[in-house]
């Protein structure tokens, strides 16, 4: 049964992110194009993170997406992908 659930899941997930994919609000890379929260197209960078832990300064190793409409975080990126 726990197997069961965890396909259903899985499952699911693909399903979503299948859906905002077509529905425009992701790029092919994920990346957050439009608010699933208003439909904004405004989205802006924020909350850089700038080096770190044996990474070169001025590299940028994570940020958030943010909807400037209505003020959402609508996504995550760190180290090379996103987090929804």
């Amino acid at each position: 049964m726990k197997r069961l659930l965890n396909k259903l899941r899985h499952f699911c997930l693909v399903l979503s992110v299948k859906w905002l994919l077509f529905r425009g609000y992701l790029g092919k890379d994920l990346e957050p194009l439009k608010c699933p929260f208003c439909g904004s197209f405004n989205i802006k960078h924020c909350n850089h993170e700038i080096g770190g832990y044996n990474i070169p300064d001025g590299c940028i190793t994570e940020y958030d997406a943010k909807c400037m409409n209505c003020e959402e975080i609508i996504g995550h990126w760190a180290y090379g992908s996103w987090d929804l």
